[in-house]
């Protein structure tokens, strides 16, 4: 699906590059992935191959195009289609340009949060695919959820 702007959360947790905020969740539990978006502030339209691996399997492998940002325009983003439990677990999340090897950011090397958010974008300096993380109860489901 795409979206013509990135929400707010997501632009803090470009602005933060992942610094921490929030509680820290258990090891044991993994932490709950509330969503991924693939944000792009280059001038030039970008495609992103994702993979997300929960619990060992893997529960998506989908290739998303997001349009360049226009001069003073809002960002532009593609919010990537939750196909994984809305519950703590242990996943870790693949990138890449079509063609390059893949990249992959683990929640367990930031200690799993309990709740988190994930901005997959381009460096505007380099073009480099990098992750970027929210995290915190902000983050966290309802419980109705």
């Amino acid at each position: 699906m795409d979206i013509n702007n990135v929400q707010r959360r997501t632009l803090l947790a470009t602005a933060a590059g992942g610094a921490l905020a929030g509680c820290l969740g258990d090891d044991d539990e993994g932490s709950i992935l509330t969503g991924i978006v693939v944000s792009n502030r280059l001038a030039e339209a970008i495609v992103v191959d994702v993979a997300v691996e929960w619990e060992g399997d893997g529960v998506l492998e989908e290739t998303y195009e997001v349009d360049g940002q226009e001069p003073d325009g809002p960002i532009p983003g593609a919010a990537v289609d939750r196909t994984w439990p809305h519950e703590p677990g242990q996943f870790s999340i693949s990138y890449r340009y079509p063609g390059d090897e893949w990249q992959s950011f683990e929640p367990g090397d930031h200690d799993y949060p309990d709740c988190m958010e994930v901005d997959i974008s381009p460096s505007v300096n380099t073009r480099e695919l990098g992750v970027s993380f929210v995290q915190g109860e902000d983050f966290c489901p309802e419980d109705d959820e």
